[in-house]
């Protein structure tokens, strides 16, 4: 299983942007710039009315709802996109749990389906 703290995110290349609301420390901004200059490359946003948007090249390619919350001691954030349409019902949920010095994340995507009788 490939850590959390991957090579891929302290190149850099790579941007975290958070805010410090009264609430403590809030992601804003992710984002990784394309390997050919400064400009452009893939960036997930978050605004403070629970929206996110997944942009390339400045373009808005996925956007939805995003939640984040504390569920017995992990944090759960799911991303629920609205557009495009086929974007839907790819639900991206990622569960992160620490034992220790170990931290621990889940991805999901999709919606989960119900029970087939």
């Amino acid at each position: 299983m490939e850590s959390c703290a991957s090579r891929e995110w302290i190149r850099p290349a790579n941007q975290l942007k958070p805010s410090r609301p009264a609430t403590g420390l809030r992601v804003t901004r992710i984002g990784s710039l394309a390997d050919v200059g400064l400009q452009g490359g893939l960036e997930l946003g978050f605004d403070e009315a629970g929206h996110f948007s997944l942009a390339m090249e400045g373009e808005t390619i996925v956007s939805g709802s995003a939640e984040a919350k504390q569920q017995a001691g992990t944090a759960v954030i799911t991303l629920s996109p609205t557009q495009p349409e086929w974007a839907a019902a790819r639900q991206v949920r990622v569960t992160c749990s620490r034992d220790g010095d170990l931290v621990t994340a889940v991805t999901t995507i999709g919606r989960s389906q119900p029970a087939q009788p």
